[in-house]
């Protein structure tokens, strides 16, 4: 089976895919400065004879799906998959799922605690009220450094 994983973050986690004797595929390595998602025929050209594919953050649409003959199963190893077409998916016979890992939940835990907190302590509020503070503090000088005695 070929496995392709457009955008892992962790190479030595898919040592399993390989080990299990499968053909594993590297989009972009994780090393890559490059952040920019697939355009979708560098998608097609990445997919087209794959059986199962981890998805990061690009676009799967039906076109994509069509191309890769082989297709059986497109894996989501974080929490959504509002980057596929789903509908599509099923209408060419390719399960979609999603594996969120610990990681995911604690940060997104985090982030809810946080979140919290600026509400409570109604953090942007005061971030708009130090701006607007600053911004008179800073007219307030410029007006009276022009000013010569």
């Amino acid at each position: 089976m070929k496995v392709v994983a457009t955008r892992p973050s962790n190479l030595e986690a898919l040592d399993r895919i390989k080990e299990a004797g499968h053909e594993l595929v590297v989009g972009r390595d994780p090393g890559s400065l490059s952040r920019a998602p697939f355009t979708q025929g560098e998608l097609m050209e990445l997919i087209k004879d794959a059986d199962a594919i981890l998805v990061g953050q690009d676009l799967i649409t039906r076109e994509v799906m069509e191309q890769a003959t082989k297709l059986k199963l497109l894996i989501v190893p974080f929490i959504g998959t509002d980057k596929i077409d789903k509908e599509s998916a099923t209408d060419v016979g390719v399960m979609v799922a999603n594996s969120p890992t610990p990681e995911n939940f604690l940060s997104v835990a985090e982030v809810t605690v946080g979140q919290m907190l600026n509400l409570v302590k109604q953090t942007k509020h005061k971030e708009k009220t130090c701006a607007l503070a600053n911004g008179a503090v800073a007219s307030f000088a410029a007006a009276t450094s022009s000013v010569r005695p």
